[in-house]
């Protein structure tokens, strides 16, 4: 873009031909792109040094851990999730929506992992995304940012410095290349969030200037639709990017735009437009997120909220912004965290930090009322009645126009309604558009003033203001630049401030860039800022912990519940600090509370789990490990856990194991006193049946019907683990067998053989298999000719989704009880013809132990063939499998019909038996036996 020339310096001599006007151009393109260029490269340059960091802090769940990154989910979860990877709708999300940047890092990971061949010998394969193709993309995102701020630079260009605008531009890229307050936001790979939302914000406002200049009406209109997709982009990029709209407001309202060759927009119109884009973009979060704000924030993240004075609130607000002021004018102290309470409350008017809160509402109040904001109504007024043509007397504030002022209309950039170019009045208007539209606008969400949000303080907020600041410092640094050149000494010191700041800052950055090389780096230097803040000694404790420097690490710890005794998360970390230096029981009391933080109930289960199953591993005495295991089990009903279906089974799973001993007495009175106390302690909760939600995240829900069952469950077995103890631990006995004969008939009508969730559905959560299963494998492996535990095994395990397996031990009991029934039949049961010589004698095959008549024989096999049936028919048989089956059963009926001869109870029982099994047959579109046909014709005609 050329400079703008004056009225007087047009061509006298007419329009220039086609070849000199290209030779022109051409030749002012160049020069022009030189600054930017040299500006943009400068800019990345000043974090050359990050490209070989790594992830730190934040990167690690947004870029390494999160599945939209790393590929490891489907591309359309970018658009239902959070920055973070989680479900937007979630309880426990960050509500942060920016599927833009989530895109972007996805592509950055897979440039870095497949395309570009920049890996060494060092690097490991597996380990995660390489960050360099990340450092290297926000260094780059800097240098375009910068490029942009010159190009919105020319067009801003204040109308008392439309002489020197590429000083102006120049000097305000410069300003905001080396401004080290953007560290947080480059060198931190998350910073990219508030790169992208930057640079598409500046792209929408410069489109919109260009819009604004356009000849006709139909083209601006298609620039603003531009602008408005620009705006969304930066928006979904980071939240803070829908305030692009508010900027281009307060551009309309304090400095519309004018231009004599075309109809001007309706602003009316056009600032509905604005508003319609704002609707829509809150109108996508909502129907994505259904709640647009952070819930889950804790005094830690943000002390305001939990105040209880409002005066105090109010104070610390204020404060809060003038701390913002602070860091974006004098960076001089950084850190990557200022949480509670690294900034102390600000509690009375008497606080001598009111001053600097007091001082910055002053400048903002000097910038509104030197803007006369009363006068804005006028001349609006006069700007909408000259839209038709209406004349209206003109007042002292609107005398004169673009073209009275003697500005070329083609390549004059910003007129005021009532302030003509180059007076104060509208020289203050751009100040105020400034601020407002570039720096405080870009801050109101963040401001704590309409909602509270996760964070107090975070210096990558300051991205975008530093724009508005830069504006601000190069008006004044180019007015001393481009004054008279007899004015040297004015020039010079204008100079001298420039060299001078760009050169602190750009120290100040390479500094400040080391700082974020590595967690260990990032929170030392936090920690020297923020000494007081719990977030930063805990992050500090935990890399003492890493490297095993267990005392630093619990002093620090301590120091973060000394100041915030409620911050639940340090427990946790003094759990795993203590264990490492092997105090245990203390580790795992501190890990115990951390059950009921929300933010390390996971971590914290997982390694009281791992604790467990490791002492259970390496116990060397049967006392310890029913000991470790009693412990698990009471771990798993705390009330932040709830997993009363695991717990039973640790506990029982803990009594079979004194009982499976020889040790009669005390083995079983031990047993007995755990399953009194685990049935006591079961019966003592209050289970709760609500879903899991961001304040209990890893408890279960449950219900009192199902805790009620479960209870009653575990007395009806008790007394099988009772006859093992009083066996020494013998499975086979009989005595053992007659009381897993009685506790079946009874489980049966409770359905103890089935998981909570399969028997009471809501609200419990998870199919938990329940001791029943592992009671019965104990017993029934140890005689795999015992019928009828073969048959409840079948049974058990279609509780497990196991149908096959069950099949194939239904058919091992019916094979079982046919050749029973065939014994019986050859005259082989009757004790009477037991061999002298011991040979075969009566098959042990009644439910009280002893020999299996024909009645309970007939019983049995009818019963066997109809479970069998049904577990092939559910398991998904083949139908040529069924229909063979089938056949079986046929043959089976006619062996119990040769039992049943002389006994009409059993026939007629016999005789609908057949009835269903050539039904069944018919059904699966088998062809039944003669026989069975013949029975079932029979039965049919008795009927009738």
């Amino acid at each position: 873009m050329s400079e703008p020339v004056s009225a007087t310096d047009k061509p006298r001599n007419g329009p220039a031909s086609p070849g000199t006007a290209h030779s022109q151009m051409c030749a002012g393109l160049v020069p022009s792109l030189v600054v930017p260029l040299t500006l943009a490269i400068a800019a990345g340059l000043l974090y050359a040094n990050t490209l070989q960091f790594g992830f730190v802090y934040d990167d690690d769940f947004a870029v390494v851990k999160n599945n939209d990154v790393t590929g490891g989910g489907p591309l359309s979860a970018v658009f239902i999730h959070d920055f973070w990877g989680q479900d937007l709708r979630s309880s426990t999300s960050h509500k942060s929506y920016r599927p833009v940047t989530t895109l972007f890092f996805r592509a950055l990971n897979i440039l870095g992992g497949e395309w570009l061949p920049w890996e060494t010998e060092e690097d490991d394969p597996g380990t995660g995304p390489d960050p360099r193709p990340f450092h290297a993309a926000n260094a780059a995102l800097h240098g375009v940012l910068t490029a942009q701020v010159y190009w919105l630079a020319r067009q801003l260009t204040p109308s008392r410095l439309q002489g020197s605008p590429t000083v102006f531009a120049g000097v305000a890229a410069a300003l905001f290349a080396a401004h080290p307050i953007h560290t947080e936001a480059v060198a931190g790979v998350v910073g990219a969030a508030e790169l992208l939302a930057a640079s598409l914000a500046l792209a929408a406002l410069a489109l919109y200037l260009s819009a604004a200049r356009a000849g006709r009406g139909i083209v601006r209109w298609t620039a603003l639709a531009g602008v408005i997709g620009l705006g969304w982009l930066a928006a979904l990029s980071k939240e803070t990017g829908v305030t692009v709209f508010g900027a281009i407001a307060c551009l309309e309202l304090l400095l519309p735009h004018r231009s004599p060759s075309g109809p001007r927009m309706h602003r009316a119109a056009l600032l509905g437009v604005l508003a319609l884009a704002v609707a829509a973009y809150v109108g996508l979060r909502a129907a994505l997120a259904g709640d647009h704000l952070v819930r889950n924030y804790r005094i830690v993240e943000n002390p305001i909220p939990f105040i209880p004075s409002r005066l105090a609130r109010v104070l610390t607000t204020l404060y809060l912004h003038a701390l913002y002021a602070r860091q974006l004018i004098l960076p001089v102290q950084m850190s990557a965290d200022w949480s509670f309470s690294c900034v102390a409350i600000v509690k009375s008017m008497g606080d001598p930090r009111n001053a600097l809160s007091l001082l910055l509402y002053a400048w903002l109040l000097a910038i509104a009322l030197a803007a006369k904001p009363w006068s804005l109504m006028s001349d609006w007024r006069r700007v909408l009645a000259s839209g038709t043509g209406a004349r209206v007397p003109a007042t002292p504030s609107s005398t004169s126009t673009a073209e009275e002022a003697g500005v070329d209309a083609k390549i004059q950039l910003i007129v005021a309604p009532g302030a003509a170019p180059g007076s104060a009045l509208y020289t203050a208007r751009w100040r105020l558009f400034v601020t407002a539209g570039l720096i405080v606008g870009p801050l109101l969400p963040a401001a704590n003033l309409f909602f509270y949000v996760g964070t107090f303080l975070a210096e990558r907020l300051l991205l975008m203001p530093s724009v508005g600041l830069a504006f601000l410092v190069a008006e004044q640094l180019t007015a001393g630049l481009s004054g008279p050149r007899s004015n040297r000494v004015r020039r010079a010191f204008s100079a001298l401030i420039l060299a001078s700041i760009l050169a602190l800052g750009g120290r100040r950055t390479l500094q400040r860039n080391r700082d974020w090389e590595s967690d260990a780096s990032l929170f030392g230097s936090a920690l020297k800022v923020c000494p007081n803040s719990a977030k930063v000694l805990l992050n500090t404790a935990i890399l003492s912990r890493r490297s095993e420097a267990w005392d630093v690490s619990l002093v620090l710890l301590d120091r973060a519940l000394d100041v915030v005794p409620q911050y639940c998360d340090p427990h946790y970390h003094r759990g795993i600090a203590l264990m490492g230096k092997m105090q245990m029981s203390e580790g795992i009391q501190e890990l115990t509370a951390a059950l009921s933080c929300p933010d390390t109930a996971v971590d914290a289960l997982s390694d009281l789990n791992k604790v467990y199953v490791n002492w259970m591993d390496e116990s060397l005495t049967q006392r310890d490990w029913v000991q470790s295991m009693d412990q698990w089990a009471q771990v798993l009903v705390h009330p932040e856990v709830q997993r009363i279906e695991e717990a039973a089974v640790a506990w029982e799973s803990a009594a079979l194991t004194l009982v499976a001993t020889n040790q009669l007495d005390e083995s079983g009175k031990r047993a007995e006193r755990l399953i009194m106390k685990a049935m006591m302690k079961l019966d003592q909760l209050e289970v709760v049946s609500a879903a899991p939600d961001e304040t209990h995240r890893i408890r279960q829900p449950a219900s009192e019907e199902g805790l009620e069952r479960l209870v009653e469950c575990m007395g009806t077995r008790f007394p099988v683990m009772e006859a093992i103890a009083a066996e020494g631990g013998n499975l086979t006995s009989p005595t053992v067998k007659a009381a897993m004969y009685k506790y079946l008939d009874k489980a049966a009508p409770l359905q103890c053989h089935l998981p909570l969730k399969k028997v009471f559905g809501e609200p419990f959560a998870s199919n938990v298999q329940p001791f029943h299963t592992k009671l019965l494998n104990a017993v029934q492996k140890v005689d795999a000719h015992d019928p009828w535990l073969q048959a409840a095994w079948a049974q058990a395990l279609e509780a497990q989704d196991r149908g096959k397996e069950g099949v194939a031990h239904a058919r091992a009991a019916l094979i079982i009880f046919q050749d029973a029934a065939a014994r019986l039949l050859a005259g082989e049961a009757a004790a009477a013809d037991a061999d002298a010589e011991g040979e075969a004698g009566p098959l042990p095959l009644g439910r009280d132990g002893g020999s299996l008549e024909p009645a309970a024989a007939l019983s049995a096999m009818t019963s066997a063939l109809s479970d069998m049936t049904a577990l092939m028919i559910r398991a998904g048989y083949s139908r040529k499998t069924l229909c063979d089956l089938q056949q079986h059963a046929e043959a089976t009926l006619g062996v119990l019909r040769t039992l049943a001869e002389g006994r009409d109870d059993h026939l007629a029982l016999l005789e609908a038996k057949s009835i269903e099994v050539w039904r069944a047959a018919e059904a699966l579109g088998c062809k039944p036996s003669a026989d069975a046909a013949s029975a079932a014709t029979a039965a049919a005609h008795d009927e009738l």
